[in-house]
């Protein structure tokens, strides 16, 4: 509690001054939204929305401000403020402007692109390449497409094996011509590298790894020396930019070690699923989950540190994989902020004015929920709400499907062979099939939403019932499926839709909730704008300067 009272405080300090002396726009109680801070939120609006300097937005930005004043001085937070989910949120805002500001000193600063490289990147700028690839995930699979290629196999071929995506399947990976600044920059600085004919190997960009052939390139006849002075300030940029990914991990590199991290089965497996706090206490003292060097993590601390972050972060840990990504996540934001700390950029005043920030758009969105959230909708609203969205309300539609993955096209097409002779789905499915808790019950998923199987669920509804389809590429796997039932939309009745017509209702009508909320704290509170002060000041935008006029 003592916590969150420091927080409102210094909450206050940006948004509020009792000092006569200083220009106000707006009044509320005992309160007043500074001229300063008023101006500098405007100019960040006009930013972030494109919009032009209006009175109408001048107008509305003073009163969001005045209604934020409003809520949080001369209403009931008591609720918010011993909400364990906004501490939680409230701690990690502020070691992501922490990090954010390690970064911008550490890496972003650093990054440099000289005269060569610019000039460089120009003159690629002017050029066109023809290309074809092959992907691969892995390296594994790269290399072997490579050794494939070089025993004679043709791009044709293999990329009928390699994609999913129907035209990339059908052109032998052909893309076509691109210019610089199209691609992944990786996968340009090979291709730009390499002369017609030429194969690469492997190659590892952002999503994978690519085998490039170039088939053509089409230099500009002539450049100028004027055509790169006026191009060179934007291509300078766009070089930053393409430097920011390799910056950020080799500095990664340097504090954090993979090799040294070392996860056990066991204890990630006990992560995965329901586990009580106390459950971990009392089990997880001797099973470890994670060592890092010498330092070793059980269930216990891993529990611990995974209950700190916010639920959003924590709903995206679904499985083991998610779980080695949030542990390792955990790992390296300690490492960084240690040094962050070590080097005073946690007290730095853009960081402290960024946290001040990131808390008080933390304590608006909680209390817009909680308004929201809390408002009671009259049963004749619902009703009439339900009246007009009835084609909403149907069950959706459901499919109940059994699944073999794998790991190559090649044993999948093996399998479908053996089930197509006659061989039992259940039982392959339990020898071959990589997802556990499916292979376990025979390939059955059970019945499901039809959402749940993602770009799959068109080719799933279609399928003949009871018939083996596929081989189909899941997540770096291949699928064989099954469809046993197929259930079709059906109406549903109001009682049986009534929670989720209310949460429809309150996301549609959010903002007409929170202004009934609003004009109910009006009755108690006095507010006041300085219409001449907001309609008279002069932004500048040629100087980048905001002032008043004289």
């Amino acid at each position: 509690m003592r916590r969150m009272l420091l927080v409102l405080a210094a909450m206050a300090l940006l948004f509020s001054c009792r000092e006569e002396t200083v220009p106000v726009v707006a009044t509320v109680g005992e309160y007043h939204v500074r001229f300063d801070d008023y101006v500098k939120r405007y100019r960040e609006y006009l930013f972030t929305s494109a919009m032009k300097d209006n009175l109408v937005t001048r107008r509305q930005v003073a009163q969001n401000m005045a209604h934020e004043l409003l809520l949080k001085y001369y209403d009931d937070n008591s609720a918010i403020e011993n909400n364990p989910e906004y501490e939680k949120e409230l701690e990690w805002a502020r070691n992501q402007m922490i990090l954010g500001y390690l970064k911008d000193q550490e890496v972003y600063a650093r990054i440099t692109a000289d005269e060569r490289e610019v000039r460089l990147a120009f003159a690629r700028s002017k050029e066109k390449i023809a290309a074809r690839h092959l992907f691969a995930p892995t390296l594994a699979e790269a290399e072997s497409l490579y050794a494939a290629l070089m025993k004679g196999a043709s791009f044709n071929e293999l990329a009928r094996r390699t994609f999913t995506d129907s035209t990339l399947k059908s052109n032998g990976g052909y893309l076509g011509y691109f210019s610089w600044g199209d691609m992944d920059p990786v996968f340009e600085d090979s291709a730009y590298s390499m002369q017609p004919g030429q194969i690469s190997r492997p190659v590892k960009t952002a999503r994978g790894y690519s085998i490039i052939k170039v088939e053509d390139r089409k230099p500009a006849p002539v450049l100028t020396e004027n055509q790169y002075l006026n191009a060179r300030r934007g291509i300078e940029r766009i070089l930053r930019i393409n430097k920011k990914r390799p910056a950020e991990q080799a500095f990664l590199k340097q504090h954090f070690d993979e090799g040294k991290l070392n996860f056990y089965e066991q204890g990630l497996s006990r992560l995965v699923g329901p586990l009580s706090a106390k459950e971990a206490e009392e089990q997880g003292r001797d099973v470890k989950v994670v060592s890092y060097g010498d330092r070793v993590f059980t269930l216990a601390d891993i529990k611990n540190e995974l209950e700190r972050i916010p639920r959003n972060v924590q709903a995206a840990i679904v499985d083991i994989p998610s779980l080695k990504a949030a542990i390792k996540g955990l790992l390296i934001q300690k490492a960084l902020l240690d040094e962050a700390r070590e080097k005073g950029y946690a007290d730095a005043p853009i960081v402290r004015e960024k946290v001040q920030t990131a808390y008080n758009n933390l304590f608006l969105k909680f209390k817009f929920n909680q308004v929201v959230q809390a408002y009671t909708v009259a049963d004749s609203t619902l009703r009439a709400y339900y009246n007009e969205h009835e084609d909403e309300f149907r069950s959706p539609r459901r499919l109940e499907v059994s699944e073999i993955l794998v790991a190559s096209e090649d044993k999948a097409l093996d399998l479908k062979g053996r089930l197509l002779q006659g061989e039992d789905f259940g039982r392959l499915a339990r020898q071959h099939s990589l997802r556990k808790w499916s292979a376990e019950r025979g390939g059955a998923m059970g019945l499901s939403d039809w959402q749940r199987f993602g770009l799959l669920r068109g080719k799933l509804w279609k399928a003949p019932l009871n018939k083996v389809v596929g081989p189909w590429q899941v997540r770096g796997m291949y699928g064989l499926f099954k469809v046993t039932r197929r259930l079709e939309p059906q109406q549903q009745p109001f009682e049986a839709v009534r929670d989720e017509l209310v949460q429809k209702y309150k996301k549609d009508y959010e903002w007409k909730i929170m202004f009934i909320y609003l004009n109910n704290l009006y009755k108690k509170t006095k507010i006041s704008y300085n219409n001449d002060l907001i309609k008279s000041f002069v932004l500048d935008e040629t100087n980048d300067r905001i002032s008043k006029e004289q």
